[in-house]
């Protein structure tokens, strides 16, 4: 998964997508866009699965920003979190329900 964030000043017309828009960027492989925005910028934020922002990057950018004044920013990190947890059960099959009277701390 790709991220591509296209920034354009805020002065111009306010981003969005039109259904032909939308189904160009699905086209590239594009599953996720958001739209954000200050009193200086707003910013087109692409992701996707299939999406490869280094080969699609260009023309993800015009159907995004079309002829307005723009840039893009590439991802330089990308990881994936997830919470640890934080107690142990066991299944009590006999009662079919999890008993956690045993909880412990996992480290």
């Amino acid at each position: 998964m790709t991220v591509l964030v296209v920034m354009i000043d805020a002065l111009e017309p306010e981003a969005g997508l039109d259904v032909k828009s939308a189904e160009r960027l699905a086209d590239l492989g594009i599953s996720h866009v958001t739209i954000v925005r200050d009193h200086r910028v707003q910013a087109v934020i692409l992701d996707g699965w299939a999406f490869d922002a280094y080969s699609s990057g260009v023309e993800a950018r015009s159907i995004v920003a079309g002829d307005s004044p723009s840039s893009v920013l590439l991802p330089v990190f990308q990881t994936v979190l997830s919470q640890r947890p934080t107690t142990v059960g066991r299944w009590n099959s006999a009662e079919t329900r999890l008993d956690l009277s045993d909880k412990k701390e996992t480290i």
